[in-house]
């Protein structure tokens, strides 16, 4: 399903994948005749797993500047997913490709930011500060139901986490 510059698709109940393409911007590269790159959409993804208390946002993807309605477009995806329940946002990593859309959150005082503590220590300032609390590797986000666990793996970034849903073979990764 396309809402605004996003795609979202169902991994299975209650967990979402969300990407920053849609038809009009292909994620991936177009090559014309001669083989030169006529089009270039580096997106990224996003995930969404909502339990019966509460959600999890994995990762803000780009900055995206090519949609004017991409801040109000994942917010109202990602509210009609998550029926009302608090929203954490969490990180797998600190690279602008993650964090690209946190901008459209950082008014909203409901949300909290769950920052892997390595990577985001230094980075503190970016964060509404009242809202944000570090997780570390072993941490684990109770969403009723539905248990994610936070694991160190550091590598692309000194600091970079994975999550992975208890009792499911389903790990998300930046």
């Amino acid at each position: 399903v396309e809402v605004g510059p996003y795609t979202v698709s169902v991994i299975e109940k209650n967990v979402y994948h969300i990407q920053d393409y849609n038809s009009t911007n292909p994620a991936g590269e177009s090559f014309d005749a001669e083989g030169r790159i006529t089009h270039f959409n580096n997106c990224s993804d996003m995930y969404l797993i909502v339990g019966r208390k509460e959600a999890l946002l994995i990762d803000l993807s780009n900055n995206i500047k090519w949609a004017d309605n991409a801040a109000e477009s994942l917010r109202q995806l990602v509210k009609e997913r998550t029926e009302g329940k608090e929203l954490t946002i969490t990180f797998t990593h600190n690279h602008g490709d993650h964090i690209g859309m946190l901008h459209a959150y950082t008014e909203d005082p409901t949300v909290k930011f769950a920052l892997p503590e390595t990577d985001f220590s230094a980075l503190i300032s970016k964060f509404p500060e009242a809202q944000c609390s570090y997780i570390n590797d072993g941490h684990v986000f109770d969403l009723g139901g539905i248990k994610v666990d936070v694991i160190e793996v550091a590598g692309h970034t000194n600091g970079s986490v994975v999550f992975s849903i208890q009792g499911k073979n389903l790990m998300f990764t930046g």
